[in-house]
């Protein structure tokens, strides 16, 4: 007959095999999830013709028009987050938003044809501010782009968990449409601006984009 210490012994035992294989089952679940789900990247089927492609895959969350108003531009990201970037121009622009799930291809994309001018990455920090709305400023990536449409913008705005934008070129590096800038680990929201002169939007809000191959914009006609 065993003492009762010894059967508490045994349980714990049990729980703590249990807790193991349940830490390295999830473990393993995940290695795997981040390697064939997260790190995957789109055939990229780039549309023939002249038009502007999705930078990223997602889900369009915004589409407007802006105007230089003032030294930068404010960008939501998500209840709490938030960017400030400048526009290139004086002039309007479209900006569209696309956010992007867990299971979406994280890989930034070239929406048309053109050179990469300059890569800025800043940092997230923490705001003193009186709004918990506007304390969070997320990291970002920006990929400034002379396009034949004028110089355009692609923005990583990264999540506040996990805050990495990688690039996978240079300034002064060339590419096609569909042509691979970047990806953004565990991020959340790609946005695009470029001069809305001469471009029709082909997307509405709450539409679903793929990087590379989704068309966003084409050419008045």
């Amino acid at each position: 007959m065993q003492i009762p210490f010894l059967k508490v012994i045994d349980n714990f035992n049990l729980m703590l095999i249990l807790l193991i294989k349940f830490i390295t089952g999830s473990l393993i679940l995940f290695f795997i999830f981040y390697k064939f789900v997260f790190l995957r990247d789109n055939k990229n089927r780039i549309p023939k013709g002249d038009n502007i492609v999705s930078p990223a895959s997602g889900k369009v969350i915004n589409l407007s028009k802006v105007t230089k108003t003032g030294a930068s531009l404010g960008i939501k990201k998500g209840f709490f987050g938030h960017i400030k970037t400048a526009l290139p121009d004086n002039e309007e622009y479209y900006l569209l938003n696309i956010f992007m799930n867990v299971a979406n291809v994280h890989f930034t994309k070239m929406p048309c044809k053109g050179k990469v001018i300059e890569i800025i990455k800043r940092p997230g920090k923490f705001l003193a501010v009186m709004s918990v709305k506007n304390a969070i400023e997320n990291e970002k990536q920006e990929f400034i782009l002379e396009t034949r449409y004028g110089t355009a913008k692609v923005i990583q705005i990264a999540g506040l968990i996990a805050r990495r934008c990688v690039s996978a070129i240079s300034p002064g590096d060339s590419l096609e449409k569909g042509g691979r800038l970047g990806q953004i680990l565990f991020g959340s929201q790609v946005a695009l601006l470029i001069p809305s002169k001469n471009l029709t939007p082909t997307v509405k809000v709450g539409d679903k984009v793929s990087a590379g191959e989704s068309i966003l914009l084409t050419p008045k006609s």
